[in-house]
């Protein structure tokens, strides 16, 4: 009996005017077991009214193509999609404007980190000044996958922060004498003990005045820049 009635409901679905709809009384709910197939064309949608079938939806689930469903009203309103989580209401929030506004909210209001991760490992995230922040140390790319450009407006720092930047400057920590190693020629770093060479290109040495200067490596050398 109770296959006779779906199949029954389906029929209905199936042949009756676009605005048929299944309502189910206030504050009871219901349920359907089996499958439900909507046509092509069609949609599942919610609306502002408890009872009256005929009140158009403002939240639609439309399909769109072949393995596409969206949340779709024409271009009646911008739709928004939320995923709830179980911190005091916070939640994702996918906006559909002109372009897609993603944003982490808590209670509604106040933002929160919006957080991207891989293997349920969190490895990066967008804070709440808009700034995007590895967790923890993390590769800006790799070897086999680089990018192309990279543009700055103010200076590019590697390391901790200077006591006083330079806009347009590049600035460095800097490596003691004694961890210099032996890279590929081409490296170059700011030595923060070696002696500030006589020549123009002296190989490095820290043995005298060891102030600090710049140091290249070349010909499997590192010489010192006055």
């Amino acid at each position: 009996m109770r296959r006779f009635a779906l199949a029954i409901l389906i029929a209905l679905l199936w042949f009756s005017p676009a605005n048929a709809a299944i309502i189910f009384p206030p504050d009871t709910g219901g349920s359907i077991n089996g499958n439900i197939t909507v046509r092509s064309g069609d949609s599942i949608g919610f609306s502002s009214s408890a009872t009256d079938s005929t009140v158009a939806c403002d939240t639609c689930l439309v399909r769109i193509s072949s393995d596409i469903l969206a949340q779709q009203r024409g271009t009646a309103a911008a739709q928004t999609f939320r995923v709830y989580g179980t911190d005091a209401g916070t939640y994702l929030s996918l906006i559909g404007t002109n372009g897609v506004d993603v944003e982490l909210l808590a209670g509604g209001s106040t933002t929160r980190a919006l957080t991207f991760g891989v293997a349920d490992t969190r490895t990066m995230q967008i804070d709440t000044n808009g700034q995007l922040v590895p967790i923890g140390t993390r590769d800006l790319g790799t070897s086999a996958s680089l990018w192309a450009n990279g543009y700055f407006s103010v200076s590019l720092v590697i390391g901790a922060a200077p006591a006083t930047a330079l806009t347009g400057g590049l600035f460095s920590n800097g490596v003691a004498f004694a961890s210099l190693g032996t890279p590929s020629n081409g490296m170059i770093v700011f030595c923060t003990d070696c002696d500030p060479p006589t020549l123009v290109d002296s190989t490095c040495t820290s043995t005298g005045a060891k102030t600090g200067t710049l140091a290249v490596r070349q010909n499997g050398a590192w010489k010192c820049i006055s």
